[in-house]
């Protein structure tokens, strides 16, 4: 049984429970399926075919998880082993943070900081914005 299958089975014995609760935001299994289902015949009809290769690179967000379980769902991304690269995590933003699983292409939490205490220090002193940065 693959996840979408396992979709397929809740949406029919639960279709009124929730399924995923994120923010304020509540999808029942009902709605995941058929919003599954509806994204499944979107990514056919744009030429997404069984066996295909797709990346998915969405942020921690309800969209991430009805994408996925569409491209199980029409047999694409045969090799999913359901690995979720975060932005945030391959660029380095959260010091300290290095589980085995993330490449990190960057460094950039120093980088970030240092921005921001610049930026925070120039619209305190009155140099930003400056006239240069306006739309006149």
């Amino acid at each position: 049984m693959n996840l979408y299958s396992w979709l397929q089975g809740h949406a029919k014995e639960r279709p009124g429970k929730v399924a995923i609760r994120f923010r304020d935001q509540e999808i029942t299994f009902r709605e995941l399926y058929r919003l599954t289902d509806a994204l499944g015949t979107a990514l056919r009809g744009a030429g997404v075919n069984r066996d295909d290769h797709v990346t998915l690179m969405l942020p921690n967000v309800p969209e991430f998880v009805l994408t996925y379980m569409a491209t199980i769902g029409i047999g694409a991304g045969p090799d999913c082993d359901g690995q979720v690269l975060v932005t945030p995590d391959m660029l380095g933003l959260i010091p300290d943070f290095n589980p085995r699983f993330v490449k990190k292409y960057a460094q950039l939490a120093d980088s970030v900081k240092q921005a921001v205490a610049q930026y925070a220090d120039e619209v305190s002193a009155g140099q930003f914005p400056a006239d240069e940065h306006s739309h006149k």
